[in-house]
This record gives C-alpha cells, structure tokens and sequence, in this order.
C-alpha cells in the first residue's frame, strides 16, 4: 500500500490518474493547485510516498513545487508530467532529482504503475539512508564531547536544531567546559560548504587581532611585504571561531558589528568593501552582561552575537558524566603513552568525583593523563592522585573514603588464619559474586596479570569462571 499525492490543473487527468492508481491497491488524493498541495504534503508528510505533478501551471509550477520537496523531504520522491516540455527541459528536470518524467499524453499505462510502484519502495530505502547519514553526522560531530548527564542531552539537541540555520550563536561558561568542542560540532553540523576557522581573540593584541580578522593590504603597515587574506575571508561559506569574544577592544567591536550586520569590511589599509557569507560563533567565559554595565562591551554587538545562547555547565553540575570521562581519558592516555591501565578503584573514582573542578574538563583530562605516565599499575588507585586533590578532599568533613556508608557483604574468617589464605578466600568470594576477572581485579585493586597468577598458584586457573567457585 502507498499514499500518492497528484497535482495537475486539468481535473480530467488527476482523476484518471486517480482511478488508475487505485485500481491497482495505492491510495490517492488529488490537487488543482500546488500551492494547495504544498500545505497538504507539508502538514501530512508522514503518510505521503510519493507527488505525482503537471509541470505548467498557474501560480505556482510543478518545478517550484519540486524545489519546496526536495529542501525540506529529499527522500520524498517526486515524478513531473507535461504535454508541453521538451526533451532537454526532461533532462534537466532529472538532473535536479526529479524521479521520472511523463509525457502526455499517456502511452504505455503499465509501465507508469511500474515506476509509480518502484518509485514507492525506494522511497522508505532513501528515507532510511538519509536517517542513517544523520546520526552518523551527529556521532561524528559529538565524538569529542562526552556525557549524557540531562544538562548535556539538551546541549545536544540545541546543537542539532541551531546547526543548519545561520544563526549567531554565543557559547558561555567556565574555562575548560568543552566551548571549542561545541563550536566544532556546530559547524560539522551545519552543512556549510566552507572550514571552520579559529580566532583566539585574547591572545593577540588590537593591531594583530584586527590584521588577523581582516587581512591587510600590502604597504598597510611596516612589514606588510605582501597583501594577507584575513581569517573572514579564510571562513567564506564556513563558520568563524571567536573564542574569548570578551576581550576585544571597542575598536574591532565596531569592526565586528559591521560584518553581522552587513557581511563586509575592509582589510586594514584598504578601502575596497570585502562580502562575506560567514557564520559566526564566539565564546566567552566573562559575564558579558557586566561589561556592558562597565561600558567596555557593546550592547547591540552582544545582542548580534548572542542570538543562539548555549551554556556549558561547570564539571560540578554535571557529576554523573565524571566516570564517563575518566573511562575516556584512561583509554585515550593508555593508548598514547604506551600504558596498560584497565581501570580505576571505585574510591578513587568517588574522590574524583567529589572534588569541585575548577578547571573542569581540561583539569580532569590533565590529572588522569598524569595518572596513567606515573602509575605502576593497571589500576588506578587514590596513591595515584595528585596531592592538592586529596588535600582539598581531606577537608571535607562529609567525605569517607573508608566504605561505611556504602553496601557490603562480610565474610567470616577464623582469627589466625594466614593472609595468604584470607587473600585466596576474598578473592574467591568475589569470584563467586562477580563471576568476572577484569571486575575481580578492579574491585580488589590487584593487576590482572597478578589475579591470574595467583589464581594458577591456587590451582584455579581454569579459564572457566564458574570452576572458580569450587575452591
């Protein structure tokens, strides 16, 4: 069964079409006019496989209605009719993506409810590539950002939504939260034809930074030797990258306003208008509120800038990614320097997450990688964190690392028993619960390659988890 949708001025034909297509099991609708049937296909998309539409017609053509299709649902297959086309306006018509061409009048009746037919299979197939390419875009774009706490599911789906549009967007929030990561799946995002380029807008001064923007003219300044495309002209049909977007002077804030009002602006030294088709992303970690107040940031440039506002929480409010991103950062450092780190003690992770992040996600990314260079073993323990971590820690009156508080089994050992026993008889009982090695090792913060040879030492090395019961 499919929904067909057929637009032609002559009513004589849309309901012979009509009659044909229901003899043969599909359901149909018809329209006169196409900006009627533009509205229906828009507001009933889901149920529609297929637009069957005249070429020539009033108001609105059947190539105009094809265009409005082939933005907003390209998997939507569409087939054009006409008694007064020609052979190339066919072609041509075919090379845009129309799906068939009819010429009336009609000859071979059964070869159009083939293709109609075909036409309908193949369109729950493209609609399905079309998805698939979609998220593996949107996986790609995020595969640098990791969390899925509630507050960074809602920045994925304001980044989903604002990427295809050319709106400015600003990103805010502490040092080290993920801006640049933001602003790189933004851009990914956005199907723009041009490279993302990046401007740290506090590391240059005002004459550098205005040269850097715009470009400059040869013979601009001493040492201008040749003429020099700025980073706006380097981000024609891309997306522009203003990070710290507070700390420009009043001077290139002009400068700045003119480009998103207008897309131009000259190079320093010259005076021929440059035009632009530039997306511009900044970000800031100042309140850019309060230098409005204190007269240093200009209230109709943030207004441009801030069209689209996404926050990045601070680490603190977003404690249940931390065991996400230490997983990550152990695999990447292990990887890069050669290590062979599996995991980390859930105290050392309990301490890690307890810990307020100043620096958030750039300062636990710089501690774990410093953890996996000096550890000497597989599994990371609260040995291996740095001191000013556990001093901060140590002060907390709330905070155990002993397990008190946490759920736990006991075992009864008799008084006098060896240790090495006691250790046999912990290290079985985990066994017994977790059924798992690697788990075993984390749990008991051992290396694995030394749970196995205690494990062939005790004669249990089995390779069959269960065996490890019976001992």
């Amino acid at each position: 069964m499919g929904f067909i949708v057929i637009v032609d001025d002559e009513l004589s034909i849309a309901d012979a079409l009509s009659r044909l297509f229901q003899m043969h099991g599909l359901e149909v609708t018809t329209f006169q006019n196409a900006a009627n049937a533009w509205q229906y296909i828009d507001e009933n998309i889901d149920n529609i496989d297929l637009v069957i539409t005249d070429l020539v017609m009033p108001e609105m053509s059947g190539q105009q209605l094809f265009q409005k299709i082939k933005n907003s649902y390209p998997y939507l297959p569409v087939i054009v009719m006409s008694g007064k086309a020609t052979a190339s306006d066919a072609v041509e018509l075919m090379k845009e993506g129309v799906y068939d061409f009819f010429i009336k009048p009609f000859e071979n009746i059964d070869k159009i409810v083939l293709i109609v037919k075909k036409a309908i299979e193949l369109k729950e197939i493209k609609k399905e590539n079309i998805s698939l390419k979609s998220k593996l875009s949107e996986s790609i774009a995020f595969q640098k950002i990791i969390g899925k706490s509630k507050k960074m599911v809602e920045i994925y789906e304001t980044v989903t939504q604002v990427a295809p549009t050319k709106a400015s967007v600003l990103i805010t929030g502490e040092t080290g939260t993920g801006k640049e990561e933001i602003a790189e799946a933004i851009h990914k995002l956005s199907g723009r034809k041009g490279q993302l380029v990046k401007v740290n807008c506090a590391a240059l001064t005002e004459t550098l930074l205005e040269s850097e923007l715009f470009g400059h003219e040869k013979g601009a300044f001493t040492g201008a030797i040749k003429t020099r495309l700025g980073r706006f002209e380097l981000a024609n049909e891309g997306t522009i990258f203003l990070d710290e977007i507070g700390e420009v002077s009043q001077n290139i804030q002009v400068k700045l306003l003119r480009v998103l009002q207008h897309k131009q602006f000259e190079r320093v030294g010259g005076e021929q208008p440059i035009t632009v088709d530039v997306r511009i992303i900044s970000a800031t970690n100042k309140n850019l509120a309060e230098k409005i107040k204190e007269g240093t940031f200009r209230e109709d440039l943030y207004f441009r800038l801030n069209v689209i506002n996404i926050h990045m929480p601070p680490l603190r409010e977003r404690v249940e990614d931390i065991p996400l991103l230490v997983k990550h950062f152990i695999d990447r450092f292990s990887k890069e320097h050669s290590k062979e780190i599996v995991g980390i003690t859930p105290r050392a992770l309990r301490v890690l997450m307890a810990y307020s992040w100043s620096g958030n996600v750039r300062e636990l990314m710089n501690v774990i990688e410093n953890m996996v260079i000096l550890s000497r073993d597989e599994i990371l323990d609260v040995v291996h964190i740095p001191s000013y971590i556990m001093d901060e820690i140590s002060k907390k009156p709330e905070f155990s690392l002993s397990d008190e508080n946490q759920d736990y089994e006991t075992i009864k050992i008799k008084l006098g028993t060896p240790l090495e026993d006691i250790e046999k008889i912990y290290i079985t009982q985990l066994l017994q619960k977790y059924k798992n090695k690697a788990k075993v090792a984390q749990i008991s913060g051992i290396g694995r390659k030394t749970l196995y040879n205690k494990l062939k030492k005790w004669g249990m090395d089995s390779g069959k988890e269960e065996d490890y019961q019976k001992s």
